[in-house]
Formats: C-alpha cells, sequence, structure tokens
C-alpha cells in the first residue's frame, strides 16, 4: 500500500497551529474529533484498496480548543511498473 507521509510544509502549519508534530509515517488521522475516527478510518481503508485519488473531510483540534474543517487530497505516487509506492 506504500505510505502516508507529510510534506515538509504541511507538518510545519501543523506544529505551528494545531499544538503538535505530524507524524511523519502513520496512517491514523491525526487530531481527529472521536465522532469523525472511525468514518475516517473506514474511509481510507476503501479507498487506498481501490488505489485511486480521493478526498475526505475532518476536523482538526487547534491549540486554542476549536476544532475547524480541513479538506485532505491523496494521490498514490506509482513506481514504473504501476505499483503504489507512496501516498
Amino acid at each position: 500500500m506504500g505510505q502516508l507521509l507529510c510534506k515538509s510544509d504541511s507538518a510545519r502549519l501543523h506544529r505551528s497551529h494545531f499544538g503538535g508534530p505530524c507524524r511523519e509515517k502513520t496512517s491514523a488521522p491525526g487530531s481527529s474529533t472521536p465522532e469523525d475516527l472511525e468514518r475516517l478510518r473506514e474511509e481510507r481503508q476503501v479507498a487506498f484498496a481501490r488505489g485511486k485519488p480521493f478526498e475526505l473531510e475532518q476536523r482538526a483540534l487547534g491549540k486554542d480548543g476549536n476544532y475547524r474543517w480541513f479538506l485532505a487530497r491523496f494521490n498514490p505516487l506509482r513506481d514504473d511498473q504501476g505499483n503504489i509506492i507512496r501516498w
């Protein structure tokens, strides 16, 4: 399936505005509301299995204690044989 990596700009934004480092190699949604967590896991699992680009909307908790909506886009990076090597 490959790895889900945080881009450096995303990691800096996450650290400065949302209270913690972006986990560099993870498939778990960071700072998501408990209400969103299971839905996000299920949607991502199905989408990763299909191997096609997809989008998810999720809420993230800021340092100020407020949740904000984010649109996350996932695009597979493939090797020369068409295998997914990273998202």
